[in-house]
């Protein structure tokens, strides 16, 4: 695997050029093949029918730990969830809970990218182990602690999943989500009772509500899927909305140094009201219309790219004549995944690839990132509760456009939510950040944290999590 310094960006969003990195797991693939027919929007709800079982089945194996290294002791089980009448084929890991896994909530981590390999988070944010200089190290602050945890490779053509279609749009891409996890359930209905959980970082702030809004659209009494909560951080989920927090950032007021001047600062600003406005109106096209922005949209980030400031960690320099400041070196943990010994332990068909590249230029042709699918969360918090978070050392995805987002999210306790106010809240007597919640809708800013926060500050993010399966809300522990 090579450094590729491509770039389809994570604002797939505003179809900008920015080449993608290991630490937004992002890292570009070969090219599948590009005949493969594209998958039409919009369909009935991925065959799942009330009464009717999902057109995905499943073939798992329990994995040998021994084999792997990944979770010693641990239940685990990896395969395919399979849909042959579409000649689908979506890759799974599944690791039962370190400590109650009758008990224990399950978490579906869902990978961004788009076309970044999901199972790879195994050696992700705040996940199993890390994988350095051809070790397995156990992480012992980790999800896994408190929760199973599912990873799958998807959409369709990203790393071990295969298909002859391809997927361009993150609503097909939730629709074969929720006839695979419908499939799940139904394969082990040992763990159907217990509370499920989405959590995404980065691009799944595009599948996260689209896959939630299509899950709580199947009635009750049909539902195969417990979904109790949704949690995003660091997420493109409103790109306009998240747009607003560029300037700010780079100008200081996101509690860094700002890296323009203030002659700088008030010369972007209306350029950048003026691309926001230009977003807005991409919301309102037919999902098939391709939203074009101008070149010169989101000044913020033509002034952050002169900074030599990493994008993904602000307060990390950077040679910015070069791609330093936007990609990093490929992860370690892609031999893992090529070694024909796990291969063959977990039961994986072809050659790993951490992401791949032709399904993220298909998103992009589409201008996928500028679909309105935040759209969906104002129904789904009429359900369940929904966290959103920002690491506060983030360009990509800011903590003020986190804020941002999560205060423009149209629903009856808008007004309650916006008035108020950030409170700390700490892990083990250490201030870690700041949360405020109303009406099922929480937001959480990360001190000292970028791209992922859990994994900058894994803490914290132990905090968060333990929390949020409590009360729903963030609280010191």
């Amino acid at each position: 695997m090579t450094t590729i310094s491509i770039a389809i960006s994570l604002l797939a969003a505003f179809s900008f050029a920015l080449p993608v990195t290991d630490e937004s797991r992002g890292h570009s693939s070969a090219f599948s093949p590009s005949n493969r027919p594209l998958s039409n929007l919009n369909r009935t709800l991925n065959g799942v029918t009330p009464g009717v079982r999902s057109r995905y089945t499943v073939r798992a194996k329990l994995v040998d730990s021994n084999i792997t290294e990944i979770e010693s002791g641990v239940k685990q089980y990896s395969g395919y969830f399979d849909n042959e009448e579409e000649d689908k084929h979506l890759f799974f890991w599944f690791f039962e809970s370190r400590s109650n896994p009758k008990q224990d909530p399950i978490v579906y981590d869902v990978s961004g990218g788009p076309g970044a390999s999901g199972v790879a988070e195994i050696f992700g944010n705040f996940s199993a182990a890390s994988y350095t200089n051809s070790t397995i190290i156990p992480q012992k602050i980790s999800f896994h602690n408190y929760a199973s945890m599912l990873y799958i490779d998807q959409p369709i053509n990203t790393a071990f999943s295969h298909s002859k279609t391809r997927t361009n749009n993150s609503i097909d891409a939730a629709h074969d989500l929720v006839g695979a996890l419908t499939a799940f359930f139904e394969h082990f209905p040992e763990y159907s009772t217990q509370e499920f959980h989405l959590h995404g970082v980065s691009y799944a702030g595009r599948i996260i509500p689209n896959l939630a809004h299509q899950i709580l659209s199947i009635p009750a009494a049909e539902r195969k899927i417990n979904l109790k909560s949704i949690m995003m951080g660091n997420a493109m989920i409103d790109p306009a909305s998240q747009s607003t927090g560029d300037l700010p950032t780079v100008c200081g007021k996101a509690g860094y140094p700002a890296l323009a001047t203030a002659e700088q600062c008030k010369a972007a600003e209306p350029s950048a009201k003026a691309c926001a406005t230009e977003i807005l109106k991409c919301y309102d096209l037919p999902q098939n219309q391709v939203c074009k922005l101008p070149d010169s949209c989101d000044p913020a980030r033509i002034l952050f790219g002169n900074a030599g400031r990493f994008t993904y960690d602000m307060r990390k320099p950077c040679d910015p004549t070069t791609d330093a400041c936007w990609t990093s070196k490929p992860a370690e943990y892609i031999k893992f995944f090529q070694n024909p010994k796990i291969v063959a332990a977990i039961g994986a068909n072809g050659t790993f690839e951490d992401s791949s590249l032709s399904v993220m230029k298909d998103f992009s042709r589409i201008m996928d990132g500028t679909k309105p699918y935040h759209r969906n969360l104002p129904g789904i918090l009429q359900q369940i509760p929904v966290l959103i978070y920002n690491g506060d050392a983030d360009f990509l995805c800011t903590w003020l456009g986190g804020l941002a987002t999560a205060e423009a999210i149209q629903f009856p306790g808008k007004d309650d939510f916006k008035k108020a106010e950030l409170k700390p809240f700490s892990a083990n007597g250490k201030e870690v950040g700041q949360s405020k919640t109303a009406h099922g809708l929480t937001f959480a800013r990360v001190y000292q944290a970028g791209h992922g926060a859990f994994v900058y500050q894994p803490e914290a993010a132990s905090v968060m999590v333990r929390s949020w399966f409590k009360s729903r809300s963030i609280s010191s522990m």
